[in-house]
């Protein structure tokens, strides 16, 4: 990820955004192939294997390309600090869709990098009011 905002901010608004979206899902599929000729024991999915593939690589889509004009247009990093919380999505929807209960030092590392963020995002804001109140100040 680190990898990703870097190097779409350097491209910055010079490259349209579909062009970074359109890399990232060929060097997913370059490395899927190689996983596959790894592993060597590919089996054909079934039906609904396919829509659920079809669904998350839909909603993949879209979080790449949501992330990607996020990068372009705003500082990456609150769009990088926003990203921690996909871990408590992640348990959330594990526990309705799969009845999973995380275990507790999954819990406590969860907490942990929602804590640094939301004191990250804290800090964040008081710089911007500062800066907001010298600007009106001068």
């Amino acid at each position: 990820m680190a990898l990703m905002a870097v190097t779409v901010r350097k491209m910055g608004m010079r490259v349209h955004f579909s062009i970074s979206v359109f890399y990232f899902a060929c060097v997913g599929i370059f490395e899927s192939l190689i996983t596959m000729l790894v592993k060597s024991s590919y089996t054909l999915p079934c039906h609904h294997d396919l829509f659920i593939m079809g669904l998350i690589g839909l909603a993949s889509l879209i979080y790449v390309t949501l992330m990607t004009l996020a990068l372009q247009k705003g500082p990456a990093g609150p769009v990088c600090i926003a990203q921690t919380f996909q871990v408590i999505f992640a348990f959330f929807l594990e526990y309705i869709f799969l009845g999973a209960v995380p275990s507790l030092y999954s819990v406590l590392g969860a907490a942990t990098v929602v804590t640094s963020s939301m004191c990250l995002i804290i800090m964040y804001r008081r710089r911007m009011m500062q800066s907001m109140r010298k600007g009106s100040q001068e």
